[in-house]
């Protein structure tokens, strides 16, 4: 097989490369952000809409601008969707100290219009850029944003089409990629799972960072995480621990509010997918809520559907989500239907299996506490014994009796 290395490079056209794993050089990844962000590679950079993603991405990208790292200054180019350059992205780059001759902001020409980039479409007028300014960083927020008509942000097929020129593009040029990117809905299954439409998304990338609220600090000013989800090329990294802050500009004698980031430190023993359990209720399944909803409302007795859609609609669920879980409701048992006569429409009811429950689930979180109970809600009916103490008799008893329950009837 020696003939055949390198055999395309010696042809004209297009055709099948083939090389001898012998004539490839190894070489160790490099890092723009170290163990976090590689260079000539994709980075994904996902979490909740409003924790600050963007804001966290120019803090980056200024210091890049200045030289830190441990890398000499170099220029960044920044592609947004979403943010106005001279409202948001300008003001966020100033009070994060940039260097802003290095900060190119890119747009694209179509038919005469300045708009976003679309991908893979404009793939090649980007790579071009990137060689001309000689950008180490390269920013695309949110990527979802920049996908060009007919991609499918939830096929994978259709996303990797998108994605793969962009690998090409950073593998081509030494520059890192990251693309801003949102978590889903979901909940259980693998963390990747999280990251909004398909798995390509986190194929594509070889590096995924999730930006979380910090459980350990206050509720009401909560600081922030950035958690390695997900890495090819190193060890997964220790957490970061950041704040987000208000911070005031001044140009031309006006002062104008925006926002920066201030890095805290490292935060040994957190893993993103334990930050991924503890799940914000703004986060959590609407289906979960409306379950919950629906069950409250049938607690008080039977109730014609249209009268549980008004109370689920006032919460901003969708028709279509309240039966859906409607209907798993109906089918786990613990809720019926009936007819009041021959002409009457369908009431909703408690079953009888699913009211029993749901009286001992109600019992057991009124002597234990919301936390403590979900705590030990899977603890079987023989390992209560000795394993709720110091909790007194009765209360052994209570939650006793709603494991027996779920034995019985099925679980909540």
């Amino acid at each position: 097989m020696g003939e055949l290395t390198n055999l395309r490079d010696e042809l004209d056209g297009d055709g099948i490369v083939i090389r001898s794993a012998s004539a490839i050089k190894p070489e160790e990844a490099e890092f723009l952000l170290p163990g976090r962000i590689p260079l000539a590679a994709v980075t994904l950079l996902v979490g909740r809409v409003g924790l600050g993603k963007s804001t966290l991405a120019l803090d980056i990208a200024a210091r890049v601008s200045r030289g830190q790292f441990g890398r000499d200054p170099a220029e960044v180019i920044i592609a947004s969707a979403e943010d106005s350059p001279a409202h948001t992205i300008v003001p966020r780059l100033s009070a994060a100290g940039a260097d802003q001759d290095r900060i190119k902001i890119v747009t694209m020409k179509h038919d005469g219009f300045e708009g976003g980039l679309r991908l893979p479409d404009d793939i090649a007028d980007l790579e071009g850029a990137v060689s001309q300014v000689g950008a180490e960083l390269v920013i695309i927020d949110p990527i979802v944003a920049h996908l060009a008509v007919g991609i499918d942000s939830h096929k994978d097929h259709s996303v990797r089409t998108a994605l793969g020129p962009v690998a090409h593009l950073a593998a081509n040029t030494g520059t890192a990629v990251v693309g801003i990117g949102h978590l889903n809905k979901g909940d259980g299954g693998h963390p990747l799972d999280r990251v909004g439409g398909s798995i390509g998304f986190t194929a594509a990338a070889r590096s995924v960072l999730l930006f979380a609220t910090d459980p350990e600090t206050d509720e009401d000013d909560p600081g922030r995480l950035l958690a390695h989800l997900k890495s090819n090329l190193s060890p997964l990294a220790v957490a970061l621990r950041f704040r987000i802050e208000r911070r005031i500009i001044e140009h031309t004698g006006t002062e104008i509010e925006t926002s920066g980031v201030a890095w805290v430190g490292e935060a040994l023993g957190i893993e993103a997918a334990g930050l991924l359990r503890h799940v914000d209720p703004a986060e959590r399944p609407q289906r979960d809520l409306a379950a919950e909803t629906i069950l409250a409302e049938l607690e008080a007795g039977e109730k014609a559907w249209t009268a549980i859609k008004a109370v689920l609609s006032s919460e901003g669920t969708s028709e279509k989500t309240g039966q859906r879980s409607r209907d798993e409701l109906k089918q786990s048992g613990l809720i019926t239907r009936s007819k009041a006569g021959l002409h009457g429409g369908w009431t909703w009811r408690l079953a009888e299996d699913g009211h029993e429950l749901r009286q001992y689930e109600s019992e057991a979180k009124n002597e234990l506490g919301q936390a403590n109970f979900e705590d030990r809600h899977d603890i079987g009916v023989d390992e209560f014994d000795g394993q709720v103490d110091p909790l007194d008799e009765a209360t052994v008893n209570v939650l006793a009796d709603f494991a027996t329950a779920v034995e019985v009837h099925g679980s909540t």
